[in-house]
């Protein structure tokens, strides 16, 4: 298969944008991601913004630098899964948020099981990745306008728990949750 020319490229994209019913793909609406808050080992607290981490075995605020780290594993499981969690304030009304939550799944082989949670709207879905290299949970959460604002704001947040058995030693580490608002 060749690379095709200018000339083709443009052929191609007047076709699909005509089999989709729109003279222009730049007319198509899509929400723009600004990207308010980063929460790290290093900055767990942004803002109103705050990170959680259960059952980590190790945390590195220095290392790497940029980040640092949480070390976990499915062989520590008590009293609860190893988790991590990222909590924000609603920004506005009409909102939604773009959670992702960056990981390195050490153990080549194996498949990690993961549930990720949402709130307020209290949803979670079960997802499993092979293991080997990094990932990118993400978890998009919907406007939530029937909650009314309060003295307090209302609060967003997404989690990811490990869901491994522990005889799969599944170790895992987490550099940052990046919280997105889609406008």
């Amino acid at each position: 298969m060749s690379v095709p020319t200018a000339k083709e490229r443009v052929s191609t994209r007047r076709e699909v944008t005509s089999a989709i019913g729109i003279k222009d793909l730049a007319a198509l609406a899509v929400p723009k991601l600004h990207l308010p808050m980063q929460l790290t080992p290093a900055i767990p607290k942004q803002g109103g913004a705050y990170l959680d981490m259960y059952q980590a075995l190790m945390v590195l605020s220095e290392q790497p630098v940029a980040t640092g780290m949480g070390l976990f594993s499915s062989q520590m499981q008590w009293p609860v899964y190893p988790e991590v969690s990222a909590t924000f304030p609603r920004q506005h009304l009409g909102e939604s948020y773009l959670i992702e939550f960056h990981v390195d799944l050490i153990k080549a082989g194996t498949t990690y099981s993961f549930r990720i949670f949402d709130w307020p709207l209290e949803g979670f879905e079960d997802v499993s990745v092979p293991g080997g290299g990094t990932h990118i949970f993400t978890h998009l959460i919907p406007p939530v306008d029937e909650i009314p604002e309060a003295d307090d704001p209302v609060l967003f947040g997404s989690s990811i728990q490990q869901r491994n058995d522990e005889d799969d030693q599944a170790a895992w580490f987490f550099y940052s949750a990046h919280i997105s608002i889609a406008d």
